[in-house]
């Protein structure tokens, strides 16, 4: 790959032309304008013809793919139970059937290729975090968040409390700016919707924010991070597919990576640490694993609601939830028109549940994570002679689910 951007395309050529600065510019001609492979074959040919004889122009589609693999940005197709349960990776890899359902990894064919019944496609995001260190346009400006002038207004999430409260809570984080500050973005489409096609697609997009605005949510820096598979609604197993970008995003958060960056010639250990999510309601119960219908929906108030059923549509109504968050003294408190009628409200707040909490009600609920109990609910196809290997296995039946029913109140 050296030897293909250090050589001339042809002799003779412009200062810069290369045989690899040609096969990046026919990706990204690809990429952009969604070209099929035969377009990119006849353009290679047609564009060879026209060159001198002696070019080194690559012929083909597949040629320009074998010079520009060598860029380093890899990508994973890991295989998935039929029905969520579980990813076939690290220590499952090798495995035939599902630990759970217990249904086969592969189709039955006559090919001596193996084809699974469901894939999935992770794109590891440390490199291209590393990438951004290595060009002078971004290299400099990934230090942008630690380095401005505020002037009072919150123009980027670092003005912001929560952005100076998690700095506050681990300083030693804070004190390298080239740290990496992510966020990550996902939400269902149907890419066959002009087709009439139900089909549920979900890409997983992680942002970092330590550029400037002008840069923030440009096209490039949304990285592509997983992508679930269709055609179903992934439900409750979306913390399956999560698997893989969690584990390297405790890899960067406790060991980081080593980097180099070009502004300042020196390498640095990176470490990156994910802020927040952003998702709308749906997504977010889905994120976090608090359901986000019925009575109990609101994550803030949790079982301390002041909700109430329409009494004909018996529908989950929040009309008049959140006039207790008000000041004391806020006049809506006292008012009997403008909201429930004849009603004052004198209640503070409920109390805010931390962390640690929360997990101590998962602990006693008996809530297993998803990932340890299967993803979305399942048959259970098993075998009497099967039950002792099952239970060596670690099978747990549905614990996540029933904990959930319970801490909400629906049984």
């Amino acid at each position: 790959m050296l030897d293909a951007a250090k050589h001339p395309l042809y002799k003779g050529s412009k200062e810069g032309h290369s045989p690899l600065s040609s096969a990046t510019r026919l990706m990204t001609i690809k990429t952009d304008h969604n070209l099929s492979e035969e377009c990119v074959d006849a353009i290679t040919e047609w564009a060879k013809d026209l060159l001198p004889e002696d070019n080194l122009l690559p012929a083909s589609y597949y040629e320009v793919q074998k010079l520009v693999a060598g860029l380093g940005l890899p990508y994973k197709v890991i295989d998935v139970c039929i029905d969520n349960c579980m990813l076939y990776c690290r220590e499952d890899e090798n495995r035939n059937r599902c630990r759970f359902c217990r249904k086969l990894r592969y189709q039955e064919t006559s090919g001596r290729v193996p084809i699974p019944y469901k894939r999935m496609w992770y794109l590891p995001i440390t490199d291209r975090l590393k990438r951004l260190y290595t060009s002078q346009r971004t290299a400099k400006a990934m230090r942008w968040h630690a380095e401005h002038r505020q002037d009072g207004d919150i123009t980027h999430p670092s003005d912001a409390e929560a952005w100076k409260h998690v700095q506050s809570l681990y300083p030693d984080f804070a004190y390298e700016r080239r740290n990496v500050y992510l966020g990550l973005c996902t939400y269902g489409f149907n890419p066959f919707g002009k087709h009439r096609r139900k089909y549920s697609l979900w890409p997983v997009i992680v942002t970092p924010y330590n550029l400037p605005p002008s840069l923030c949510m440009r096209r490039e820096f949304l990285f592509l991070s997983i992508l679930v598979p269709g055609p179903d609604h992934p439900k409750r197993s979306l913390d399956v597919f999560l698997q893989p970008l969690i584990y390297e995003l405790q890899m960067l958060w406790e060991h980081g990576t080593e980097a180099y960056d070009v502004s300042c010639q020196q390498n640095f250990n990176m470490l990156a640490v994910l802020m927040w999510t952003i998702s709308d309601f749906p997504a977010y119960g889905m994120l976090s694993g608090w359901t986000t219908h019925g009575r109990l929906s609101c994550p803030y108030c949790q079982d301390n609601t002041d909700a109430f059923q329409l009494r004909n549509g018996r529908k989950s109504c929040w009309f008049d939830c959140h006039r207790r968050f008000l000041p004391s003294d806020h006049p809506y408190r006292r008012s009997r028109t403008l909201f429930t009628k004849s009603k004052k409200v004198f209640d503070a707040p409920p109390p805010e549940i931390d962390g640690y909490t929360l997990l101590e009600q998962l602990r006693d609920f008996g809530a297993d994570r998803t990932p340890d109990c299967g993803g979305n609910g399942h048959e259970h196809v098993y075998g009497a002679g099967e039950v002792h290997k099952l239970a060596q296995e670690e099978y747990f039946l549905g614990s996540a689910l029933l904990g959930r029913l319970i801490y909400c109140g629906i049984i």
